[in-house]
C-alpha cells in the first residue's frame, strides 16, 4: 500500500514538472516573439522617420520646381521629375507606417496569447488546488470516522472487561407462526434460522431492567447501541445455526 502511494506521488510530482516545463516553454517563446516584433518595431520606426525626412525634403523641392515653372524659368519635365520623386518619397513613407501597423497589431495578438495562457495556467492551477482541497477533506472525513470506531471499540472491550464478569446481555428475537417472541438467552442457548441476536454490554453499576428491550436498543443508559455489526442473523456472521 506504502509503495503503491509513494509511486502515485512520485507520478503526480511528474505529471506537474512536465506541465510547468510546458508552460515555461510556451511562455518563453511568445516572449521572445513579442520582443522580436518590437525590435522590428524599432527598426521600421527608425526608417519611417529618415523616409519622412526625404519626403520632406522632396515636397519642398516640387513646390520650388513648381513655381520655377511657373514663372517660365524652368521646363515641365523638370516639374513632373520633382513630381514623380515627392509621390515615390510620400509612398514608401505610406508603406513603412502599414508595416509598422500591421507588426504592432501580430505582437498585440502574441501579448493577448500570453495573457490567456497565463490565465488557463492560473485556472489549471485553481482547479488542481480545489480537488486536492476536497480529497483531504475527504481523507480528515475518513481518518475521524476510523478515529471514532476505534474510540468506540475500546469503550466496548472496556465494558466487557469490567462488566458483569465478561458476560454480555444475549436477547433472542424469534418469528414463530403465533406471532414474534424474544427471550433472553446464554452461550448453550440453541438457535434456529431467521433468529436475531442482540447482544447488550452494561457496566457493573447500571440496573438489571425489569423487561425486555427492544430491538435496537442499548442496556446501558448514555452509551449508544452496539453497532449492526455487533447483531446480526444467524447463518451470516455470529451465533449462526444452520
Amino acid at each position: 500500500m506504502r509503495r503503491r502511494s509513494f509511486r502515485k506521488s512520485k507520478i503526480a510530482v511528474a505529471q506537474l514538472s512536465a506541465r510547468n516545463a510546458n508552460y515555461k516553454n510556451h511562455k518563453d517563446r511568445l516572449l521572445d516573439a513579442i520582443r522580436q516584433e518590437e525590435q522590428r518595431i524599432g527598426h521600421l520606426t527608425g526608417q519611417r522617420d529618415k523616409e519622412q525626412e526625404v519626403a520632406d525634403v522632396d515636397a519642398a523641392e516640387y513646390l520650388r520646381t513648381k513655381q520655377t515653372v511657373q514663372r517660365g524659368i524652368a521646363p515641365n519635365t523638370r516639374l513632373l521629375e520633382a513630381r514623380r520623386i515627392f509621390l515615390s518619397s510620400g509612398a514608401q513613407v505610406l508603406q513603412t507606417n502599414a508595416m509598422i501597423a500591421q507588426i504592432e497589431r501580430e505582437r498585440q495578438q502574441l501579448g493577448l496569447q500570453l495573457t490567456g495562457l497565463e490565465d488557463r495556467r492560473k485556472v489549471e492551477l485553481l482547479a488542481e488546488l480545489e480537488a486536492a482541497q476536497v480529497k483531504l477533506a475527504m481523507l480528515r472525513l475518513r481518518l475521524q470516522s476510523v478515529g471514532e470506531k476505534l474510540v468506540y471499540t475500546g469503550v466496548v472491550r472496556t465494558q466487557l472487561v469490567r462488566g458483569k464478569g465478561g458476560a454480555p446481555d444475549l436477547m433472542v428475537f424469534r418469528k414463530q407462526e403465533d406471532g414474534d417472541r424474544s427471550f433472553v438467552a446464554d452461550e448453550e442457548t440453541e438457535l434456529l434460522p431467521g433468529d436475531v441476536i442482540e447482544v447488550s454490554v452494561r457496566s457493573e453499576a447500571a440496573p438489571v431492567p425489569q423487561q425486555s428491550p427492544q430491538v435496537g436498543e442499548s442496556l446501558i443508559p448514555g452509551v449508544p447501541d452496539i453497532p449492526a455489526f455487533a447483531r446480526d442473523r444467524t447463518g451470516t456472521t455470529m451465533g449462526s445455526s444452520r
